[in-house]
């Protein structure tokens, strides 16, 4: 699905992947030539021929949580492209654990990505050619964030189409989660289109 609700200057390309239908997101400048991948959680040939036919150069990788089956393509497409990997330092613990929670759930292999880059708290992002911010959104995970830029917002397993994301997990948090999803809804400008980890998009 393109972007063409987005009232930014980039547009938004959703590739689904996977056991559980994840979404891993390309952001794309055109008049820049590159792009930022979103959560890429499985399905390698199938986001690797979606950037190789955007005809834009990846920049970066970044990661709204790192639970495995939104990091199941970060280790290869790193080396492939050779780009960066960004993602919260508290979420080091659920990245290391992925390969462990591929195996037990859906039988797959998954290897841990090396040198991945992690920042702090939320901030704008260091080093990125298309400007995005992270705010922390924990509850779902503790290191949860949502990445915004101009018009778009990516809530990751936080908030999906006018739901709440999953408190399910070992380390979630419900209470947290609420006021995350407050945080996003009163942080963002009402145009902002929400694109979420699973399911449709849809606008504040």
């Amino acid at each position: 699905m393109s972007g063409q609700l987005n009232p930014s200057p980039y547009s938004i390309q959703t590739i689904v992947t996977g056991h559980y239908r994840e979404n891993s997101y390309l952001v794309l400048d055109k008049s820049k030539g590159i792009s930022l991948l979103i959560d890429p959680g499985g399905d390698l040939e199938k986001i690797r021929l979606a950037i190789d036919e955007s005809g834009l150069k990846l920049s970066a990788i970044l990661l709204t949580h790192a639970h495995f089956d939104h990091v199941g393509a970060v280790h290869l497409l790193m080396e492939h492209f050779q780009v960066p990997c960004w993602a919260n330092a508290k979420e080091k613990k659920h990245l290391f654990r992925a390969p462990l929670y591929a195996f037990r759930f859906i039988q797959e292999k998954v290897e841990v990505p090396k040198l991945v880059s992690f920042f702090e708290s939320s901030s704008l992002l260091p080093s990125l050619e298309i400007p995005m911010r992270a705010l922390d959104v924990p509850g779902h995970t503790s290191g949860s964030v949502c990445f915004y830029g101009p018009g778009f917002a990516f809530t990751g397993d936080t908030l999906f189409y006018q739901k709440v994301g999953p408190t399910i997990y070992p380390e979630s948090l419900p209470l947290e989660l609420n006021a995350s999803i407050e945080s996003i809804l009163d942080s963002l400008p009402g145009d902002t289109i929400l694109y979420p980890g699973h399911g449709k998009p849809w606008k504040v």
